[in-house]
């Protein structure tokens, strides 16, 4: 039997199969037309269909393998560091353990970039972590025996003013290490000068013989100068706290106004060496010791 097709490419086509009979006695052949109806997929309709392909293989191509970098729980973000580009990563429902591996997104515009984000959830360092960089780190040294000046540093670096406020008023918060800096050190010389002039040195006798000894200086002089050093340590206690609440609260760190408080109170240089650090990628950038932020001039702003 022969067999023509005709099928007409448009939008809903139509295919014509005509089937001839054998022929006989008449010399013309018959025609049986059986139409079927065809639709064939339009131009928008094809770019619908691959349009969940194409914004699949975007997502796929937007993600990267990297490793916890110690054991974090969900919700805690750190830096990762991709081709030379630095990004944030939140860890995942259930947390990682030191070495995981993690899918996660990469974000465009992280493509190129040269700053780097600071982590929350949790410190980047540990309070007892001074010595992590090394004993000669800058900014180890500088907390160890300059502590009110790395304060200091911090605090114009999270845009503080000298009493521990944040502002967006650049002419105030870029003067607050200077103040800072010159407060701790008139509070130096002053409690110096205290302790040299606050005690008088008597002679003591008994059968061994005689020998000087101290007794502290009542007078109300002395008085006026002991109350004013202890204005100076309170200053520093309060802005210490003050800086640690409002980067706790910044970067939703846990822990409470008590803990902040024993932490700047019992050990003040751990406590500002812990804040300075969390504030600065020492992979990235490493720090100086003589700067207003104790970060080099290139160093991009933290917030």
């Amino acid at each position: 039997t022969d067999r023509n097709i005709e099928m007409t490419s448009t939008t809903s086509s139509t295919i014509r199969l005509s089937q001839s009979t054998p022929h006989h006695t008449t010399p013309t052949p018959h025609l049986t037309t059986l139409t079927i109806p065809v639709s064939f997929p339009t131009m928008t309709d094809e770019a619908v269909l691959k349009e969940p392909l194409l914004v699949a293989d975007a997502q796929a191509a937007r993600t990267v393998s990297v490793e916890a970098p110690s054991n974090l729980d969900e919700g805690y973000t750190f830096e990762a560091v991709h081709e030379g580009n630095t990004f944030l990563v939140t860890v995942p429902e259930g947390g990682v353990t030191k070495g995981q591996p993690m899918v996660v997104p990469f974000p465009n515009d992280a493509a190129g970039g040269t700053g780097f984000t600071v982590p929350t959830g949790r410190w980047r360092d540990g309070l007892c972590d001074c010595f992590r960089h090394g004993c000669f780190e800058a900014t180890c040294c500088l907390s160890f025996w300059c502590s009110g000046m790395a304060l200091g540093q911090v605090m114009q670096r999270m845009k503080h003013t000298w009493y521990a406020a944040p502002t967006t008023n650049a002419e105030k918060w870029k003067k607050t290490f200077m103040i800072v800096a010159a407060v701790w050190w008139i509070a130096i010389i002053w409690e110096r000068i205290t302790n040299m002039v606050g005690y008088d040195w008597v002679d003591q006798c008994d059968s061994n013989g005689c020998r000087k000894v101290p007794i502290i200086n009542q007078s109300p002089a002395l008085s006026i100068m002991r109350t004013v050093a202890m204005l100076f340590s309170i200053y520093f206690l309060y802005i210490g706290i003050k800086t640690r609440i409002n980067m706790r609260e910044k970067f939703n760190i846990e822990g409470s106004c008590f803990g902040d408080c024993c932490a700047v109170f019992w050990c003040s240089c751990c406590s500002f060496l812990q804040m300075s650090r969390h504030t600065h990628d020492h992979k990235e950038y490493d720090s100086v010791c003589c700067s207003k932020t104790g970060l080099r001039d290139d160093a991009p702003e933290i917030v």
